[in-house]
């Protein structure tokens, strides 16, 4: 904690990864509470995670060509899922979801695959191994902690597609930008 990237990212990869990584679990029955077919919502399930895998190895080429740095690559694809989730309310249609299963699925990743990445890059190989273990604890218990609430907040709202979570998602994000913009 005595270096100042650690402690901006701890809070980042904390709260930034939230939607990363409940949108790929939550798609399915966020298309079902909207009218989407079963059938329908298994394919997106399945055009989610295989975007999901797809992404991750496009990032993974993108920054290894440094075409992006890789604290960019997280940036960017913390933005992209920021917006999708941030356009939840008006996910209505199968093809809003087929959207959403290919772009946040397609970004949603880059935050855990560039993370060990960008610690190296800042902090490292030294100090590699603790940075890791306090960001994945701090991980755990940030995606432990925020289940139930998004959950709660869901289903006790009148309108369930209008849920504090797309309010703090776009908060978690602000503060992220802020982080690498100089």
């Amino acid at each position: 904690f005595h270096h100042w990237f650690m402690c901006v990212f701890l809070f980042v990869y904390c709260f930034g990864s939230i939607g990363s990584a409940y949108v790929i679990i939550f798609i399915a029955p966020f298309a079902k509470d909207n009218g989407v077919s079963p059938e329908r919502v298994a394919s997106l399930v399945s055009i989610v995670n295989a975007c999901d895998f797809t992404g991750r190895l496009v990032n993974g080429v993108i920054t290894d060509r440094k075409i992006l740095k890789n604290h960019q690559s997280i940036l960017i694809t913390l933005s992209i899922t920021t917006v999708c989730l941030a356009l939840s309310p008006l996910y209505t249609e199968y093809w809003h979801f087929v959207l959403l299963a290919v772009i946040a699925g397609f970004c949603a990743g880059g935050i855990f695959a560039m993370t060990p990445s960008v610690v190296a890059d800042f902090l490292g190989i030294d100090n590699f191994r603790s940075a890791m273990g306090i960001l994945v604890l701090g991980q755990g218990v940030t995606l432990g902690c925020s289940a139930p609430f998004i959950g709660k907040s869901y289903w006790s709202t009148s309108n369930k597609r209008k849920t504090a979570v797309n309010s703090f998602v776009r908060f978690l994000k602000t503060k992220f930008w802020k982080a690498f913009i100089k």
